[in-house]
């Protein structure tokens, strides 16, 4: 999530496994994040570095903010990566769709022509486009979501979740010093419960709960969005603009403008005299065949 300690295991430890209350298909796998970790103390070093209120008193939006942006500085790579895919993918499919319509046409260059339009307006339309996916990764920096119900269940998973991890190391912590006591050996871990001491981190622990619950609300709007985005300003805006463009660009006005594109090429036209010829040869052979069937 944050620069810090890099983790590198086969099994995840606890504190970064997800919460088994979370579905199979909302977990992330281990494998498949950053593998840089930030832990509490670092959170909140943060957390009281912002605040001049009173012991205990955390004003923490700030730093649920940093965090948020932080994790997004993630996002820039993946979502430019699939539309570069895209875009190379449509500038294969429209290269092959202009060589079956317009290659036979490569003597007047309107093959030529046409590829260069094409390429010109993919261009613009690939600047239009990364301009808006750019504005959109920037919108998301600013934490927003009216999905509040949502929000809050999976802030609630989340703290649960790293509530129960604090508890369970300080549980075995308080057990392994009350077992150097003799009189103590029969207390066992869930007996110290009541022992202990209110966790000092708590302000972190709502800090990390409410970045990851965002996260966990969020990423799916992005997913979505970002296809969105590039079908509709990319994919469909060449269908929309390509027309006009080639209009414009091949100079269709008259007639004889089109026939100077659509002309034949040298060796057509000296097929074509020789596919005449012998047609006029086989029809005078033909009425001179019938003159003798006459007679």
């Amino acid at each position: 999530m944050a620069s810090g300690t890099t983790v590198s295991a086969a099994t995840p430890p606890a504190w970064i496994a997800e919460p088994m209350s979370l579905s199979s298909e909302e977990r992330v796998p281990f494998d498949d994040r950053t593998g840089k970790v930030m832990y509490l103390d670092e959170v909140m070093e943060r957390v009281e570095s912002i605040t001049r209120e009173l012991p205990g008193d955390y004003p923490t939006f700030t730093v649920k903010e940093d965090l948020i942006r932080m994790c997004l500085r993630g996002w820039g790579k993946p979502m430019l990566d699939y539309f570069e895919s895209v875009h190379d993918l449509m500038n294969q499919r429209v290269k092959i769709l202009a060589d079956i319509h317009f290659g036979k046409h490569t003597h007047s260059r309107l093959h030529a022509r046409v590829l260069a339009i094409i390429r010109e307006q993919l261009r613009l339309l690939h600047e239009t486009t990364l301009r808006r996916l750019k504005r959109l990764l920037s919108v998301e920096g600013l934490p927003f979501t009216l999905n509040h119900m949502y929000l809050k269940d999976y802030k609630d998973k989340f703290l649960a979740h790293y509530r129960d991890i604090r508890r369970q190391k300080a549980k075995i912590r308080l057990f392994a010093a009350f077992k150097t006591h003799r009189g103590l050996l029969t207390c066992t871990p869930n007996d110290l419960h009541r022992l202990l001491p209110d966790d000092d981190l708590e302000p972190a622990l709502d800090v990390i709960a409410s970045v990851r619950a965002y996260f966990q609300a969020v990423f799916k709007r992005f997913i979505d969005l970002v296809p969105l985005e590039v079908d509709s300003e990319f994919v469909r805006g060449f269908d929309r603009t390509i027309p006009n463009a080639l209009f414009v660009g091949l100079d269709i006005k008259s007639p004889e403008r089109c026939a100077s594109w659509l002309q034949d090429s040298p060796e057509g036209v000296g097929r074509r005299k020789e596919l005449l010829a012998t047609k006029q040869r086989l029809e005078a052979a033909r009425g001179e065949l019938s003159s003798f069937a006459l007679t």
